[in-house]
């Protein structure tokens, strides 16, 4: 019969097996269970990183090779972000929950789920770092929320993070239709959107006219505003000019809808903000 020495050992050589394993689900790694992070965001307190991507996804596999893997990434995963990668063709479910139009995208919410930040299409390294770091910055702990007083904050209910056209410079793309990163050292605000430029003559050209560099409609879909009356932010993804003018759209399929009749969907005048637009 084995002694109760061996016994005890055994159960605490088992818990520190235990341990190890969990930490190392968290710390530094990506997780791939949706369910398992948002759990261990509720118990850290911390915001969920979601990157949605597919095998076939050619930008996906990019990022995969040369992003989510570096130092300076995994350094944030356990830390300032709980990271999951979501194959959408395995988890159909919460591709339709937050409305994923397009891969790879990436969501950073809170414990409840709320959205923080929403983008998609490949991101260089730096340019990813600074998204994750800048949306998980705007979640305040519950813990830390107790020691706000109403005094103390005068700031109002804290409003999605609107970051226009993916950081991708508004004024490259009418004047060249290329799709190139700005700067966010060099920011234009224009109706509760920010624009990212490349440079200060740049941000100048854009502040002289902004309607005529910002896409139209505050990114919403045409299509779905005109059948839907909601204002559902598009995605870089899917664009069409139309009179010199820039649409963002949902999916391929409203983008073809929009291109077969764009007068049925410009000619209504639509009035609303930022704060108005649905984030799916």
């Amino acid at each position: 019969m084995p002694s109760l020495k061996l016994n005890v050992l055994t159960f605490i050589a088992s818990l520190l097996i235990v341990s190890s394993v969990s930490a190392e689900s968290t710390s530094n790694t990506w997780l791939t269970d949706y369910e398992a992070a948002m759990k261990t965001a509720r118990e850290t307190q911390k915001p969920v990183l979601l990157h949605f991507h597919a095998i076939w996804c050619g930008p996906c596999r990019s990022m995969e090779q040369q992003v989510l893997h570096t130092p300076e990434i995994k350094s944030l995963l356990g830390e300032d972000v709980i990271g999951a990668k979501i194959d959408s063709d395995k988890n159909p479910a919460i591709i339709k929950r937050f409305g994923i139009g397009a891969l790879p995208s990436d969501l950073v919410i809170d414990p409840s789920g709320k959205v923080l930040y929403r983008g998609s299409g490949f991101k260089s390294k730096n340019s990813y770092l600074r998204v994750v770091t800048t949306s998980a910055d705007k979640f305040i702990p519950k813990q830390l929320e107790m020691t706000v007083t109403p005094n103390e904050s005068t700031v109002e209910e804290e409003q999605p993070v609107l970051l226009g056209l993916d950081g991708f410079s508004p004024v490259v793309l009418l004047k060249e239709r290329r799709w190139v990163e700005g700067n966010e050292a060099f920011l234009a605000e224009h109706k509760g959107m920010t624009y990212h430029l490349q440079s200060a003559a740049e941000k100048r050209i854009f502040d002289s006219d902004p309607e005529r560099y910002a896409p139209q409609l505050l990114e919403c879909d045409p299509v779905e505003m005109y059948f839907a009356d909601k204002a559902v932010r598009g995605s870089t993804q899917y664009g069409a000019y139309f009179d010199g003018k820039l649409f963002l759209f949902q999916n391929h399929e409203n983008r073809e809808t929009f291109k077969k009749s764009p007068l049925k969907f410009t000619a209504t005048r639509h009035v609303f903000k930022a704060s108005d637009i649905v984030l799916q």
